[in-house]
Formats: structure tokens, sequence, C-alpha cells
């Protein structure tokens, strides 16, 4: 007999090179590893191979068929995203035009995203969904800066009605005076301002 011992007691022998060897000899639930990866055949098993026949690849969490190692053959680049699994120009969108975040443009980076039901892609509209809050501060946001430049504008009449004003030093009264209808040289004249060339 080629075999003589079995450590876990799961009918394969101990001896690698005997008949019917355990890849696994210290594990229960597994014994065969067709493709030598390390990971058992048995799907039922501790550390269960995935991809059995397929050295490069042994798991694959989303189920969807495309190992998640990212080096192996055919590399899922969606290893949590059962609906997508290549991204042919490495925008983060999936080419899978039937799963989520799909990319409408596979040849370039313009990802296609239709997520309000209008029927238009959102991103290449330009627009993102607007969470229902963002939305009422930016409508409060632009009342806001209506009412304030509304405000502006009626102090700046009612300061233009009342005409140039100036305090009186000694009674630290406000004094309207009318807008003024002195001529330059007048003013000049006032102040102390000559031609500097006289």
């Amino acid at each position: 007999s080629t075999q003589w011992a079995d450590r876990d007691r799961d009918g394969y022998g101990d001896n690698p090179n005997g008949t019917n060897p355990d890849a696994f000899p210290n594990d229960p639930t597994q014994w065969e590893d067709s493709d030598g990866d390390g990971y058992g055949d048995n799907p039922n098993g501790t550390y269960p191979d995935a991809f059995p026949n397929d050295q490069t690849q042994w798991a694959d969490r989303d189920g969807d068929g495309y190992g998640d190692n990212p080096d192996g053959t055919n590399p899922d680049a969606f290893p949590n995203e059962r609906t997508q699994w290549v991204d042919s120009d490495g925008d983060g969108y999936g080419d899978n035009l039937n799963g989520t975040t799909q990319d409408g443009s596979s040849n370039g980076s313009t990802p296609s995203q239709e997520g309000n039901g209008e029927g238009v892609n959102d991103n290449l509209q330009g627009y993102q969904e607007l969470s229902g809050l963002m939305k009422i501060s930016l409508v409060l946001g632009i009342v806001i800066i209506l009412v304030m430049g509304g405000a502006l504008v009626l102090s700046r009449r009612r300061l233009v009605q009342l005409g140039q004003h100036s305090a009186d030093p000694t009674t630290q009264q406000v004094v309207i005076s009318p807008e003024p209808t002195a001529s330059l040289t007048e003013v000049t004249d006032e102040i102390g301002m000559h031609d500097v060339d006289n």
C-alpha cells in the first residue's frame, strides 16, 4: 500500500507520492488542489478555490466569475460589484451597460450615468443629482442674495434722495445740503487751490 497515515481523517493519505494523496494533510475539509495554488478544490471546504483550474486566481468575492487577483487571468476590475468586472478605459466605470455604474463610452473617459429616470446622461449634461437638502440650500442662498441686493439698491436710492450730507462738528448733527451747483473754478478758489503755473 502507498498510504498508511491520514492525520485529518478525510480519507486521503498523507504520503504525497502515494495513491490519492492529501494536498492538505492537516485540513479535513480539503484534500485536492488541481492547479497547485494552495487553495483547495472543495468549494465547501476551508479556503476554497473559486478557480480550481487557474493557478493565478482563487477568490471571487462578488461571484461574477472574474478573479479578485489583479495580476491573475481575467482579473475583476470591480471585485465587490457583481454587475461589473471590466473597465477598458480605466475611468472607474464598468463596461457592462446592464450593470451599475456603467460606462457609456468605453473608449473615452466620460462615464455614462443616468440616475434620475429622465433618460438623459446626468454626467454628460454636467448635472449631478443633488440631494433635497442641497437643492433647498441653493434656493435659499439665491433668495438671500436677491434680498440683500435689493436692500443695497434701496439704501443707495435713499442716500441719493437725501443728497450730500456732512456732520456739524459742534452739534454732532447731520446737516443735509442740496447737491452742489458750484463750478469747478469756484470750488478750487474756495479751498485755496490755485493754478500752479500762475
